[in-house]
């Protein structure tokens, strides 16, 4: 399946915050199944790669996951999917972000 985060700012996917949050979500709406990820202009670096499998494994049962230009696996989403088309897509919202990054949080008003 794919799992676009296109419509997600630059500015989010450039914070801390960002990866954690969408590994979590990654792992709730995809399960067990194995889904390459679209939308990612830059390289989000190491680190957030490994807030992302770990959230993804914790919210899901994720043992593998592609990022369409980012792992070496996966240099575009034609290459993952092999030329099949994807069971599903999942297309991230600004919205469905706000609530997987809520439901991370005992924090009742978000800090600036």
């Amino acid at each position: 399946l794919v799992f676009d985060v296109s419509a997600l700012s630059p500015s989010f996917l450039a914070s801390e915050i960002a990866w954690p949050v969408l590994g979590s979500l990654y792992g709730r709406e995809v399960g067990h199944a194995i889904g390459v990820v679209t939308g990612i202009a830059n390289h989000p670096g190491e680190d957030a790669l490994k807030a992302f499998g770990a959230a993804a494994a914790s919210s899901g049962a994720v043992g593998l996951f592609h990022i369409a230009g980012v792992t070496p696996e996966a240099p575009d989403v034609e290459t993952v999917l092999a030329g099949s088309e994807p069971e599903a897509v999942i297309r991230v919202t600004p919205e469905m972000a706000a609530k997987a990054r809520a439901g991370l949080s005992t924090v009742s008003t978000p800090e600036a």
